[in-house]
């Protein structure tokens, strides 16, 4: 193998180095994201859980959601029409598909510097 056909395989095996470190830090940072995404959906859906157990028939004065089966359907309930809530789950499937796609273009990048490197060194 020529030594400009190596530095080229090189130069080759460096960008995919680079794009391959460039996508496990935007996985590892959109992984980020989502995780925080979850703990506001999960605060919301305590809060959305507390106040439901919370409430209180004012001619009875006993709780309204008197058991898990009950409390667990208006739970369901209110979660489908918390719209806010419902963007958060959309902003969520989305940094978790974009989490993905960043670490399937990671594994591509570092299968093909492998690729490379061993086709270089073979020929070497």
């Amino acid at each position: 193998m020529s030594e400009t056909t190596q530095a080229k395989m090189q130069a080759e095996a460096m960008v995919h180095a680079k794009s391959r470190h460039d996508c496990s830090i935007g996985a590892y940072e959109t992984d980020c994201r989502a995780a925080e995404i979850e703990k506001d959906i999960r605060t919301r859906e305590r809060t959305i859980m507390g106040d439901i157990a919370a409430e209180v028939d004012p001619d009875t004065g006993k709780k309204l959601f008197s058991n898990a089966e009950t409390r667990n359907a208006e739970f369901e309930i209110r979660v489908a029409n918390d719209s806010e809530l419902q963007k958060q789950r959309e902003a969520l499937r989305d940094e978790q598909a974009k989490s993905r796609v960043l670490s399937i273009d990671a594994t591509y990048h570092a299968d093909m510097k492998e690729i490379i490197c061993a086709f270089a060194n073979r020929e070497a």
